[in-house]
């Protein structure tokens, strides 16, 4: 059987950007959900593992949500943190 520690009601499927998790599938193989940069170290990516539904260990890289930064594993909630946001920043109050 395959574990996945971020399987809810909301997320049955157990893709869940917003929790670090552990999967461990039927073969024993375990993956934690981690942060993914791009070229310019920017971190919007979430390396998410979740159950096939043979019970393997499956991933994929999932963009943040409105360009969210990611830490620990997970996609944070709130402002925008990118250069672009903090440029229209600049502009506003300039």
């Amino acid at each position: 059987m395959c574990s996945d520690t971020d399987i809810t009601e909301l997320y049955p499927n157990g893709i869940n950007v917003y929790l670090t998790e552990t999967v461990t599938d039927v073969y024993g193989m375990r993956g934690t959900n981690a942060c993914e940069f791009t070229l310019g170290g920017d971190s919007i990516y979430v390396k998410e593992f979740y159950c096939s539904p043979a019970g393997e260990l499956q991933t994929k890289i999932i963009e943040c949500p409105n360009k969210q930064n990611c830490t620990k594993g997970r996609c944070n909630i709130g402002p925008v943190r990118s250069a672009g946001f903090f440029n229209y920043l600049k502009i506003l109050f300039s």
